[in-house]
């Protein structure tokens, strides 16, 4: 204690005293005895009022939890000396100084020590004044404090202390909470335990201290307190009853004309709550209004905004967005006002790297904007296990829109999103997407997916996209969604599809284009017809990259993509054809239609009625009959009749396809041989007839046809 008496070896001398104290503390049991006696009898002695440092705070209380976990091993401070030493420091330590020993108290791993100390009102007053002291620096550590006390002492214990703290019945003899103490200590309560929040309102005092807060104050950090009381209370079923009355209605009225930007924002956002929980949209646009003319405001460099200060008062108000996307009105005031501005959208973007609720209501903004009401109803029906679950979930989707109390005509049509497409996109927003990742949760991921996946709907915007980086962003989202559920994958899976059907192969890198082969076999791979058929078309447009892509796609997708051959859906089946037909060259393709059964496939898809279809399973078996395996397994199968009624087809594709296969099959000498002479004069016969049809023609197929009929002679 002489050490640290004096003035000039106080500050020296302070940090080194408290260590040794606290490694004697835990030297031994006498050690300890000796500590406690020292810290209850001598620490008026100690200098505490003369601390001026946080480091020094530090190790006071350092030295505290030394002792008081010695005492927990055998030494003589009991718990009432331990809440007594802590409400002798907390008077004694300079009150800008509090803040910090109540953190220190946080650090503690000192048993039962929050039971103690949270056990009486009147310290946990002081415990809290401490935080409240530093104003909204405290914010977060006085949420803590409240977990804290909400844990050790249960919840009834709990609001009966803060009803004594709010009363004053609780506070230190001559103190009183001001204005921001009684606001931030209401805040905390909302944003810890909501419905607690709403409960401490209707008591009487506090809801007299809001409403004199209210009237009286005009300090910016205690009206955005207010206001951010405003908007909680607005999220809770039971404090939504409070805005029917004329208090808080005159106080939320004041709070939308005042200076401060985070407040106006607040208020604004307690308005989009109101109307949403009321159903009453009258007013949405006039909100919404106010909203962007706001965030154009506060995204003026000539504010002078902090970028946290920013980041702030913009999740306010994209929150007040995200309570109002779904009106199609909404929507397109958003893509007026907002995504038509590059400027805007980048620095929102920016700011919300280091702000999760910003990058989440960002991207659930824009994934509603470029997309129809009925377009967000499908999104959940695109990462359903089935075809079946889509319908289920579908039909109780539709009679749940029926069932709405007030039906509102869908005036929101692909025409006017397609607008608010190209505005999001012109406005270089998929540029600005990958900014959103860095804090971005899951869902937020999912949401940029979503975005990503409704623009690729719009076939003229395929090319900008990939100029602004859609197809690294998307990749980007499907190799990190490998952890989670398969819904951003998915999403993000088809949005490439959608987008690499129109873009040409040869524009892009070859390392890309192999990288986009997994995801696409993923979707095809899903029990959803529209996730096949656009996978499908999209691989079919990769594989004119060359052999080695196709060698790729056949290697990690052949059986999915045979298997698609026998889909219910017919456009399913031709587009499985037509991307097989792009790959026959693979050996795996040839040996499949050497097989027997397979080839019977492949003849009976030749005479759909779906012409396309029809040309595209035809066009294969052409490519596959130049191969002389493939075109002795055709001769032995006996399939010369049917290739026959092709060649004779209305269709001139058709004929040529048929007519190359039968030139094809009748240059495999070794094959012919091989046949009764009966049926190879019978061959000879139907490709003379067949002659005498496409003779009238002038092209390939009658040219095929006389070679055919060469070689048929030669023999």
């Amino acid at each position: 204690a002489s050490a640290v008496s004096g003035e000039d070896s106080h500050s020296a001398n302070f940090g080194r005293v408290c260590s040794c104290i606290s490694i004697l503390a835990s030297a031994s049991t006498s050690c300890s005895v000796l500590c406690s006696a020292f810290v209850r009898d001598k620490l008026g002695d100690f200098g505490v009022r003369r601390i001026a440092q946080e480091e020094q705070v530090v190790a006071l209380m350092r030295m505290y939890d030394g002792i008081t976990r010695g005492a927990a091993e055998g030494g003589q401070l009991d718990n009432k000396e331990a809440v007594w030493v802590i409400c002798q420091i907390l008077e004694q330590v300079p009150k800008l100084l509090r803040e910090h020993v109540v953190r220190q108290l946080f650090a503690s791993k000192v048993p039962g020590l929050w039971e103690h100390l949270l056990g009486d009102a009147t310290l946990t007053s002081a415990i809290m004044m401490s935080l409240l002291w530093s104003g909204e620096t405290s914010r977060q550590s006085l949420l803590h404090l409240m977990g804290i006390a909400k844990e050790a002492l249960g919840m009834e214990t709990l609001k009966s202390q803060i009803l004594l703290i709010m009363s004053g019945k609780a506070m230190p003899k001559g103190v009183q909470l001001s204005e921001l103490e009684s606001a931030m200590l209401i805040e905390a309560l909302f944003i810890l335990m909501p419905e607690e929040g709403a409960w401490l309102l209707n008591s009487t005092p506090a809801y007299d201290q809001v409403l004199h807060i209210a009237e009286k104050s005009n300090d910016e950090p205690v009206l955005k307190v207010l206001s951010s009381i405003l908007s909680h209370l607005a999220s809770n079923k039971e404090g939504q009853s409070k805005f029917k009355e004329p208090e808080i209605q005159k106080i939320l009225a004041r709070m939308t004309k005042v200076e401060d930007y985070q407040s106006r924002a607040n208020s604004l956002l307690v308005l989009a709550k109101i109307a949403k929980n009321e159903g009453d949209h009258r007013e949405d646009e006039g909100i919404v209004l106010e909203a962007l003319m706001l965030l154009g405001e506060i995204s003026d460099d000539a504010k002078g905004l902090s970028p946290q200060r920013h980041a702030e008062v913009a999740t306010s108000l994209v929150e007040v967005l995200v309570f109002m996307v779904d009106d199609s009105a909404v929507k397109d005031q958003i893509a007026t006002q907002l995504m038509m501005n590059a400027e805007i959208i980048g620095k929102l973007c920016k700011g919300a790297q280091s702000s999760s609720s910003l990058s989440f209501g960002l991207s659930r903004v824009f994934a509603f904007a470029v997309a129809t009401r009925k377009d967000m109803e499908a999104v959940p029906l695109l990462t359903e296990d089935s075809d079946e679950d889509q319908e289920a979930r579908k039909m109780a989707s539709e009679i749940m829109r029926k069932q709405e109390k007030q039906a509102v005509e869908d005036d929101d049509t692909p025409q006017r999103c397609s607008v608010r497409k190209l505005a999001f996109v012109k406005a270089q927003g998929i540029s600005s997407l990958p900014l959103l990742l860095r804090m971005g949760s899951p869902t937020t991921k999912q949401q940029i997916a979503v975005t990503l996946f409704h623009c690729a709907s719009e076939q003229a915007l395929r090319p900008v996209m990939v100029q602004q980086g859609a197809l690294n962003l998307i990749m980007k989202l499907v190799r990190e969604d490998q952890k989670s559920d398969n819904k951003c994958k998915l999403l993000a899976s088809h949005a490439l599809a959608r987008i690499l059907i129109s873009i040409n192969p040869a524009l892009l890198e070859d390392v890309q284009i192999a990288a986009y082969v997994g995801p696409l076999l993923l979707l095809i791979g899903r029990d959803y017809a529209l996730q096949q058929f656009e996978g499908l078309l999209a691989l079919t447009n990769l594989a004119t990259a060359g052999l080695e892509l196709q060698e790729k796609i056949v290697a990690q997708g052949f059986a999915t993509i045979e298997d698609l051959q026998f889909s219910q859906n017919e456009m399913v089946v031709r587009a499985a054809t037509e991307l097989l037909c792009n790959c026959v060259s693979c050996d795996k393709v040839l040996a499949s239609i050497k097989d027997e059964s397979r080839q019977k496939l492949w003849i009976s898809l030749s005479f759909s009625d779906d012409m396309p279809l029809a040309l595209a399973s035809a066009g294969a078996l052409a490519m596959a009959s130049g191969d002389p395996g493939v075109s002795k397994s055709i001769i032995d199968n006996g399939l010369f009749e049917d290739f026959l009624k092709l060649a004779k087809s209305e269709d001139e594709g058709m004929q040529h396809r048929a007519c190359v296969t039968l030139e094809n099959l009748c240059a495999n000498e070794s094959a012919m041989k091989a046949m009764a002479l009966d049926a190879r004069k019978r061959v000879l016969s139907g490709v003379e007839d067949t002659l005498d049809v496409v003779v009238t023609r002038v092209g390939t197929a009658r040219d095929s046809l006389e070679q055919a009929l060469a070689s048929l002679r030669k023999l």
